[in-house]
Formats: structure tokens, sequence, C-alpha cells
């Protein structure tokens, strides 16, 4: 590549830019890179024609034919497309309603099961408290009458 007349450079610059060239020949182009920085400038510009190269063309239009054929196909497309999307559609409803009636049921299952658990608590909690003052009276009156039946010594 060190051998090469600069028409020739030129153009193996302009593959590198556009990415026509072989993995060796692209690490030739680096090497030379390497060596020769104003090369990098010259790489820079062909980038910069070659990204304004498609705003330089002039606009084509498809003939009637091709066109005809692009917007059938397009139809077609969209034609399936939306089969799919109704078929999704009344799918995802029926789901949803089974899902949300299943949900309402469990949903409803737990709450009377909390209340219920709720309901139990607070009436043992009452029937503790109940058995609470009876054993405290019990044993109220258990100690009067034992102190009032107790043998009493005079000494």
């Amino acid at each position: 590549m060190n051998s090469q007349n600069p028409e020739e450079l030129e153009k193996q610059i302009a593959d590198y830019v556009l990415g026509d060239l072989t993995t060796e020949e692209v690490a030739e182009i680096d090497q030379v890179l390497a060596l020769n920085s104003e090369l990098l400038i010259e790489i820079a510009q062909f980038q910069q024609v070659f990204s304004l190269l498609p705003l330089a063309l002039p606009a084509t239009y498809p003939s009637s034919q091709l066109r005809s054929q692009i917007l059938e196909s397009f139809n077609q497309q969209n034609l399936q497309s939306v089969k799919t999307e109704q078929n999704i559609q009344t799918v995802i409803p029926e789901t949803a309603k089974k899902f949300s009636n299943i949900t309402y049921l469990i949903g409803a299952l737990i709450t009377a099961l909390l209340i219920g658990v709720g309901f139990d608590s607070y009436r043992t909690k009452q029937q503790l408290a109940i058995a609470q003052a009876e054993l405290l009276n019990y044993l109220a009156m258990n100690r009067r009458f034992i102190y009032s039946n107790s043998p009493t010594t005079d000494y």
C-alpha cells in the first residue's frame, strides 16, 4: 500500500469510509492512518460528503404498477394486523372478566373470614374479662370466708 499512487489511496479511503473493504484492507488503512495524520482530515471530508450525497439525489417515484403492489401489500398487512388485534381484544375481555370475578370472590371470602376472626377475637376477649372478674370475685369471697372462719387463739 505504501507504493500506491494518490488516486488509488483516495479510492481506498473512499471504500474505507463506505465500509467496502475486507478486514485485511482495513488493517492496512489503519496502519497508514497511524503514520499519516493528514489522511484523518481527508477521511472526515469523505464522511461529510457521503453523508450529504443522498440529499443531492433527485426525488424518484415508483411506477403506478409498483405503487399499487406496495399499497396492496400494505393493505393486506394492515388487514391481518386488524384481525389479530380484534382476536386479542375478544380474548382479553373474557379473560379479564373471569379474572375479575374470581378476584372479587376471593376478596369477598377473605373479607368474610377476617370479619369472622375479628368477631371471634372480640367475644373471646369479653369472655376472658368476665372470667377474670369472676375469678377475682371468687378469690375475694374465699379470703373473706377463710379469715372469718379461722380459729382465733387468745394467748
